[in-house]
């Protein structure tokens, strides 16, 4: 599902096991909440991973870095090319310059629905239970952040009721970061 709808991510460019890497050190951190949509069959047809605002990714991936072996399982050769590496210091450092959410806010980190299933409301299912929960956990806002390469992901949440375009930054010529964001309260 990863690598169907986040294409040009970095993580995809760097190859599957830094994906598996990757969603390994996102289901270790205990902040962070896991909502998965299944068909009738028990096939996961998508899922969205969200968490606190103040988590921090970076944090995390310090953290547990020495409970994978990575030299290992990951071909680190990917992780030095240009456009890769570019792609991890905006990740990393992109929209922490400028956008500051309020501190109450709660942050979508991964969504994704299996390509044979959208269209059929299942992302938005994922986020209505999401927004369900920020509010029974009190928080005032939930938002998002994608890039101009992640085209699907713009207009996902443009469609959606009440998410609005908060913060734009243009990185490069082809290369810019969308926060939408949604009020809670």
């Amino acid at each position: 599902i990863h690598f169907e709808n986040l294409p040009n991510s970095f993580y995809t460019n760097a190859g599957l096991e830094t994906v598996r890497i990757y969603y390994k050190l996102l289901l270790l951190n205990r902040n962070l909440n896991l909502i998965i949509s299944q068909e009738e069959n028990l096939n996961i047809n998508g899922f969205v991973i969200w968490g606190p605002a103040n988590v921090s990714l970076v944090k995390s991936f310090l953290k547990n870095i020495f409970k994978f072996n990575y030299a290992k399982e990951v071909n680190i050769r990917n992780l030095f090319k240009f456009e890769i590496l570019k792609k991890i210091f905006f990740k990393l450092f992109g929209t922490s310059l400028d956008y500051k959410p309020n501190l109450n806010s709660a942050k979508i980190i991964s969504i994704a629905v299996d390509e044979n299933s959208q269209g059929q409301g299942i992302g938005s299912e994922l986020i209505n239970q999401v927004l369900i929960d920020c509010l029974r956990k009190q928080y005032g806002s939930l938002y998002a952040i994608t890039s101009s390469y992640q085209k699907s992901a713009i207009c996902f949440y443009k469609s959606l009721e009440n998410f609005n375009l908060v913060f734009e930054k243009k990185i490069s010529n082809d290369y810019a970061m969308y926060v939408f964001s949604k009020i809670l309260k």
